[in-house]
């Protein structure tokens, strides 16, 4: 169960195994040393924007919804980046190979529909497909779609040793590149 302190918003992950089932209890968070009660018999945490508990079943349309809010949640596969970035080195390679590959992976997929759905490119009629799409961004904003999304699930998290959050992580990796 995943516990938030009202106060400093530190978050504190604590087996459900360990709680008492039939009563309440609090403990003082680490951090601030404010009072945090729990109440384990207390309704679940309800899902923004369609009321319901995380445990509640979906069905249809509140289903599409909540795996469409999630989808930007998914890190995407590395062997499909891999993959996708040596087909685009070759220079022999077909817009459909690309799109094959691509489609595999729902994370990269989204982005390239979301980006290639947008209107700075301006198309009146919806594009459907990501074969569609690989032909109207192309390969150069392609591999940079592939790029982002492969270093953005490494870069886009806290990682032990380095003492910066992701953010700084992110604009000190790009400050050393410019460097060179």
């Amino acid at each position: 169960m995943k516990i938030e302190c009202p106060n400093c918003k530190k978050a504190y992950n604590i087996p459900v195994e360990r709680l008492p089932k039939d009563k309440s209890f609090s403990f003082p968070c680490q951090a601030c040393k404010a009072i945090m009660e729990i109440d384990p018999r207390s309704k679940q945490k309800e899902v923004p924007g369609i009321g319901k508990t995380e445990q509640d079943h979906f069905e249809g349309d509140e289903l599409k919804k909540k795996i469409l809010r999630t989808v930007r949640d998914l890190p995407p596969m590395p062997q499909t980046v891999f993959k996708a970035r040596e087909i685009m080195a070759d220079p022999n390679s077909s817009f459909e190979t690309l799109a094959r590959v691509l489609e595999t992976d729902p994370a990269i997929a989204s982005k390239i529909m979301k980006l290639a759905n947008s209107a700075y490119y301006g198309f009146v009629g919806k594009i459907s497909s990501i074969q569609h799409a690989t032909m109207v961004l192309g390969h150069k904003t392609l591999s940079e779609i592939v790029t982002m999304a492969g270093s953005l699930s490494i870069l886009g998290k806290e990682m032990q040793g380095y003492g910066l959050d992701p953010r700084e992580l992110w604009q000190h990796s790009l400050g050393v590149a410019f460097a060179f």
